[in-house]
């Protein structure tokens, strides 16, 4: 697709290939997951580190508070999110990178609170992988639905359930790229996964 061609005047140029192939069908949705997961890599390395720095400070402070201080004394959920509303907000960076990781911190801290099941003792992976959610939905998922005819005529309900059965490959990956960027202290080394028929996952290719 030449760099000029919008199909999709809502969604960013790194995402219009991904929404051309979905809409016209030809390829499998393994391959349109791949090309989604190449726009997303660069979309989140472009966004830049700020929100791993983030995520680590903050999973720092939700550790002491929630896996040290539960036994002892109950936690104050309200002074917990306001002091997580000035770490982010003191720090310098793009406020919309702010506003994703706080949207992915206030939905782990809800589930910390009404004891959904979250694994606290990784914290700030948790963090990353939400805040990687958070642009993929802000960035692509939310989008698509936002103009009133798609590409080459696709109903919006099919389109929908391509999106829907091409997820659990998106978030797998998101998975491993949450744990893959807090051992390297940052999305400069993030990786696109292979895929194969055998094997979907192959953290061995680096494509930016």
């Amino acid at each position: 697709m030449p760099d000029g061609d919008i199909v999709h005047k809502r969604l960013g140029r790194l995402y219009q290939e991904s929404y051309k192939w979905l809409c016209e069908g030809k390829a499998s949705l393994g391959e349109c997951a791949r090309v989604l997961l190449k726009a997303l890599c660069k979309d989140i390395a472009q966004k830049g580190d700020l929100p791993i720095k983030l995520a680590k400070e903050i999973g720092i402070t939700l550790d002491k508070t929630i896996n040290h201080g539960r036994e002892n004394v109950l936690i104050n959920w309200a002074s917990l999110s306001v002091e997580i509303d000035k770490l982010v907000h003191q720090c310098d960076g793009r406020p919309d990178l702010k506003e994703l990781i706080l949207r992915a911190v206030k939905g782990l801290i809800n589930d910390f609170r009404y004891e959904r099941v979250v694994d606290s003792q990784n914290i700030s992976i948790e963090i990353v992988k939400r805040y990687m959610i958070e642009v993929y939905d802000s960035s692509f998922k939310e989008k698509i639905p936002l103009i009133p005819e798609h590409y080459v005529g696709i109903d919006q309900i099919h389109l929908n359930q391509s999106i829907n059965d091409m997820e659990p490959s998106i978030i797998a990956t998101i998975n491993q790229w949450a744990k893959q960027v807090i051992i390297n202290g940052g999305v400069k080394k993030l990786r696109l996964p292979r895929f194969s028929k055998k094997r979907a996952i192959d953290l061995e290719e680096n494509l930016l």
